[in-house]
């Protein structure tokens, strides 16, 4: 086994799959990949309330990166305003400190080589393309993540994951 996968959206579930993912990476000398995939979808409400209690200040300095012109004094309330300006890099914000977290969480556990990507779009399918690009030789995901009650009706990502996947895949519970 020479590359793993694992993907990781912050839950109780990803994160004991970085931790088997880890572990056998360190055992079998493998490249862990980590990937987090920022969906596209309107802002939930604890998203709404992150903006308004940990990133305020990160995402009006993005902003203002991006926008020079804008009012130095936005508030929390006003990003809210601005939503389809601010959904990415709310979510981008989220998932480097999900990456730099699952990456430290990997080491622990026993990989040695770990690398993180951050991807956009549909999870199940950025994982799946992301396998299959990188030539991992397994996927690790955990049974159930922070998705919302449209996956129980669709089908959840671990499940496309496994039924489509041509790599070996390790489900977490």
């Amino acid at each position: 086994m020479d590359r793993i996968l694992v993907a990781t959206d912050g839950s109780d579930h990803a994160d004991r799959a970085v931790d088997l993912a880890g572990a056998l990476a360190g055992r079998f000398g493998a490249e862990l990949i980590v990937l987090h995939v920022v969906p596209r979808t309107a802002l939930t409400p604890g998203e709404r309330e992150l903006i308004e209690t940990e990133y305020a200040h990160e995402l009006a300095s993005r902003m203002h990166r991006r926008d020079p012109t804008l009012d130095p004094r936005l508030t929390p309330a006003s990003f809210l305003d601005r939503e389809a300006d601010i959904t990415e890099d709310l979510r981008g914000i989220v998932g480097a400190r999900l990456i730099e977290a699952a990456e430290e969480r990997a080491g622990k556990a026993g990989a040695t080589r770990v690398r993180g990507l951050i991807a956009h779009g549909d999870p199940a399918r950025i994982i799946l393309q992301t396998a299959e690009g990188e030539q991992a030789d397994a996927i690790v995901v955990g049974s159930r993540g922070l998705g919302d009650w449209r996956a129980l009706l669709l089908g959840s990502v671990s499940h496309k994951v496994a039924q489509l996947a041509s790599a070996s895949v390790i489900t977490v519970r």
